[in-house]
């Protein structure tokens, strides 16, 4: 059964943060930039580990 209740809710955060992006690009920019900096640290710390398929 699907929780509908949950679903608006969720769909309403997104938008919240879609408004909250829109009206201050400087905000979407500093969240890309952290973004980019996590991945770094990311690889850094797992660039001696291979990954197999």
């Amino acid at each position: 059964m699907i929780n509908f209740e949950l679903l608006k809710d969720k769909n309403e955060q997104y938008a919240n943060a879609y408004e909250l992006y829109k009206n201050d690009p400087y905000l979407f920019i500093r969240a890309l930039k952290a973004l980019f900096f996590c991945l770094i640290i990311f690889i850094r710390r797992n660039k001696y580990e291979t990954i197999s398929i």
